[in-house]
């Protein structure tokens, strides 16, 4: 009986600490997401979350995040590809969305569009040496965004987007 009182007593204290250190954390603190996948960890803002994927999508990998608000959305394509692609690609989505890609380097462009009355920001970014292609599809104010740019961790540095130099054009020069 001595033994079960004092297995409930600890039960009981451990339960009171649990919730006394809940306490402890102010109300409002959020714990941030992490978006997680085979070439890069990308670590979110509160009030982000992973709205839509990863699945799979034309030999690559897709995602979506966003705010809570639904006010700012970044999708993520993702995978392998050949190196001497890069500039159709780039040049075929401005092409399509009617702008104007800006080169910053011979792996990384990028271009802002409006469709349906919302700008977007598409990032390309190559890594050269591992034949990878990320594009960052950023839809909302770039600026509450910006994480895209600090916060990706990656062994390959050729996905971390650069930023763009000219903020809020629609059209780049080539």
């Amino acid at each position: 009986m001595h033994t079960l009182v004092r297995q409930t007593s600890l039960t009981a204290l451990t339960l009171v600490l649990l919730l006394l250190a809940g306490l402890a954390l102010p109300a409002n603190e959020v714990q941030a997401e992490t978006f997680r996948c085979k070439y890069f960890i990308l670590p979110m803002p509160k009030h982000w979350s992973l709205i839509n994927g990863p699945f799979k999508k034309g030999g690559g990998e897709t995602a979506v995040l966003g705010r809570r608000d639904r006010k700012a959305s970044i999708q993520l394509i993702y995978g392998t590809s050949v190196k001497e692609n890069f500039r159709t690609i780039v040049d075929g989505y401005a092409k399509s969305l009617k702008a104007r890609a800006v080169y910053t380097s011979p792996s990384q462009a990028w271009f802002d569009t409006t469709r349906r009355g919302q700008t977007m920001r598409f990032h390309f970014c190559q890594d050269e040496v591992e034949s990878l292609l990320a594009i960052y599809i950023l839809n909302g104010k770039p600026e509450e965004m910006a994480f895209i740019h600090t916060k990706l961790q990656t062994k390959y540095k050729g996905l971390v987007p650069l930023r763009a130099q000219t903020a809020g054009t629609t059209k780049g020069k080539k």
